[in-house]
């Protein structure tokens, strides 16, 4: 293990998807060593000459950390093989999306659940923090219901068809959707008392998530790789209401704005937050690829209930 003073060397397991934009990071960043890239095909090696990539993963053991970024459905093997690291893992999300898997990686040792990190990099997003914000300090009352919706095009690109994101549980409310489930829940505290879902795959990958809670909050979480890129989020509340639309983060309270007769009307827009998706996207992977590193630095472990939450929301789905 590398000392504070000294470089830390970092392995990457996956090469394309976000296993690449960690690559880039690690590249970019002079304090860290790419060590290794594993992938398991040999052909890989010779497409990527630039690259120290290897086809057995024991190489990777030679790290400070390692992230964990191939297909969910090797998630779990490689995490066993791996089980005797010293060092640090990020773990790509979900960490399993097989139930009897999820409970075997909810039985590892402490020791290890400590220094693993699930990336679910959506907490760290300036928009989720920022309605996190507004709804901690009570600008629009109690919370009643929400949406979520993210889409983009993917499954128009040539790449798509021979890609893993073509297994059952590839669809998009499994990858994308889980981040919004995942920040419900872990974020923001709140019990699910029912989940139901419905997706389809194939050129038109897309899904829902209908969820109540027993705060008495309920929602849906709308994804699709099928479609235009469009990110609308809108939380409703008692006092008032959150709506983003991929640039702007708007405040509207509070309910009780009248019209010259009386009535009800729209309340005026509060605050408003000049928010990019884009960028707001590219700060949550910095900043979840900083907490790691950051963690390997300081030799500092991670709450094992982070972990055994991180592990688990993917039951809510199955």
């Amino acid at each position: 293990m590398s000392n504070l003073n000294s470089k830390i060397k970092i392995s990457v397991i996956g090469i394309e998807g976000q296993a690449k934009r960690h690559i880039n990071t690690i590249k970019n960043t002079k304090s860290l060593i790419l060590k290794n890239v594993y992938h398991p095909e040999k052909t890989k090696v010779i497409s990527y000459p630039n690259l120290p990539i290897t086809n057995k993963l024991d190489d990777c053991l030679e790290s400070d950390g390692i992230i964990l970024a191939s297909p969910t459905n090797y998630h779990y093997t490689q995490l066993n093989e791996l089980k005797n690291f010293p060092g640090y893992i990020l773990l790509e999300k979900p960490a399993s999306d097989n139930e009897d898997e999820i409970n075997n990686l909810l039985n590892l040792p402490e020791s290890l659940k400590k220094r693993i990190l699930v990336n679910f990099n959506f907490q760290l997003n300036p928009v989720a923090k920022k309605i996190l914000q507004i709804l901690e300090n009570g600008l629009i009352g109690e919370q009643i219901s929400f949406i979520f919706e993210t889409n983009h095009g993917g499954t128009f690109k040539k790449s798509w068809d021979n890609s893993w994101r073509t297994n059952q549980y590839s669809n998009s409310i499994y990858t994308v959707g889980i981040h919004y489930l995942h920040w419900l829940v872990c974020k923001l505290s709140l019990n699910i008392s029912n989940v139901n879902t419905f997706s389809i795959q194939d050129k038109i990958d897309s899904g829902v998530i209908n969820i109540s809670f027993k705060e008495n909050i309920f929602g849906t979480i709308l994804t699709s790789y099928s479609s235009a890129l469009k990110i609308n989020i809108s939380i409703t509340g008692t006092d008032g209401y959150i709506l983003y639309d991929g640039n702007n983060l708007s405040l509207y309270h509070p309910r009780n704005t009248f019209d010259k007769d009386g009535n009800f009307n729209f309340p005026p827009l509060k605050e408003q937050f000049n928010i990019p998706w884009k960028s707001a996207y590219n700060e949550s992977i910095e900043k979840s690829f900083n907490l790691f590193v950051n963690h390997i630095y300081r030799k500092k472990l991670f709450p094992v209930e982070n972990f055994e939450n991180d592990v688990k929301i993917f039951n809510q789905l199955i």
